[in-house]
């Protein structure tokens, strides 16, 4: 917790306080100019922005944001394309979906971006899920999608250029790796099962077009990026935790929004909560990521509230903690029955291996 006066707060070298106030201004600017104009998915915009803003990471530079774009633009075109060309035929694009799910998750085994890897599978599998009800609606998403990514880096752009950084972290010491190179054979076996894991789960939710339902298919490629029983079930328990505590957070916007209905009533209380939100963020403790995904939580479930999409803030936060839970316990199971059947082959494996010694001494 911070402990300055309001006139430190504006006139301050500590670099967690600069990051504070940039990230209440760039989220409060794109909350105000998102629920203003109200594009196609336009509560990304600000999800973008705090992702950016919300990382001791410099401000990006153009190439970055162009990058980025460029990618969002490839995963929802390569969604496209598979809907506009596969959706007639289901055993064609269900194995089309299935090529493509295996090469992503080895590129990001092989260290490709994170960020790279989830547009990339949103796009094959989002974008195509919601063509099979209407292709402009699928193609009305991707555009905003790739609207919002683009203007996301304008506010991160803005608010860097008003709240610059002063204290130069260029000698800041690079974060060790998290877990040493794996082989050629271990990248491929990843891959498979991370693409065994979701593939059953598309197949049903294309079968039976389960369109509501679809941030837990969504929810499921994402953790599915880790094939690893630990990995998967802290990585569950990370999203429920957070995603519980912005939906209460999200609640509280809600009906703070409805007792006041007006414009710049919502972005007062769009400081307030990135203020809140931002000190806890960048707090450095081991809770900050849950608070990232925490008011992650809140601008989507207050954006597609008050939005087109219509609906209360509070049926849809139970039901997106349902579909949460049901995402993180699919994942944590079928790792579980994958990682018992992978022991299971391989004690079978041992035991053939020393029965056929066995015999080779007693012959």
């Amino acid at each position: 917790m911070f402990k300055l006066k309001s006139s430190q707060w504006l006139d301050t070298t500590d670099p967690n306080v600069i990051r504070i106030l940039r990230f209440t201004l760039g989220v409060t600017l794109s909350i105000a100019a998102s629920f203003a104009f109200a594009w196609p998915l336009f509560f990304v915009t600000p999800i973008f922005v705090a992702k950016f803003l919300g990382s001791p990471a410099p401000c990006p530079d153009f190439r970055a944001g162009l990058v980025v774009t460029l990618v969002i633009g490839l995963g929802c075109g390569v969604g496209l394309a598979l809907t506009y060309f596969t959706i007639h035929y289901p055993i064609v694009c269900i194995l089309a979906i299935a090529i493509m799910l295996f090469h992503i998750f080895y590129a990001n085994m092989r260290g490709v971006s994170p960020l790279i890897v989830v547009f990339l599978l949103i796009g094959i599998t989002a974008i195509p899920l919601v063509g099979m009800e209407s292709f402009s609606l699928a193609t009305s998403i991707a555009g905003g999608l790739m609207l919002s990514g683009g203007l996301a880096f304008v506010f991160v752009w803005v608010a860097h250029g008003f709240i610059p950084d002063r204290v130069s972290e260029v000698n800041a010491q690079a974060a060790p790796a998290a877990h040493p190179p794996m082989s050629e054979y271990e990248q491929i076996r990843s891959a498979a099962i991370s693409t065994l894991v979701v593939l059953p789960v598309v197949f049903v939710f294309f079968t039976f077009k389960m369109t509501g339902s679809l941030l837990v298919m969504v929810f499921i490629a994402m953790l599915a990026q880790q094939p690893d029983v630990k990995t998967g079930a802290k990585g569950s328990l990370a999203l429920i935790i957070g995603n519980t505590a912005g939906g209460i957070a999200a609640i509280l916007f809600y009906n703070l929004l409805v007792a006041v209905p007006s414009f710049i009533y919502l972005i007062l209380i769009a400081i307030l909560f990135s203020l809140f939100f931002g000190e806890r963020i960048f707090s450095g403790k081991p809770m900050a990521g849950v608070y990232a995904t925490a008011f992650a939580t809140v601008v989507l479930l207050v954006g597609s509230t008050t939005g087109d999409f219509g609906g209360e803030a509070g049926s849809k936060f139970y039901t997106r903690i349902i579909q949460i839970i049901s995402a993180g316990a699919y994942i944590v199971g079928a790792f579980m029955l994958l990682e018992l059947v992978s022991r299971q082959k391989q004690k079978h494996k041992a035991y053939a291996q020393s029965k056929i010694v066995d015999d080779i001494d007693v012959t």
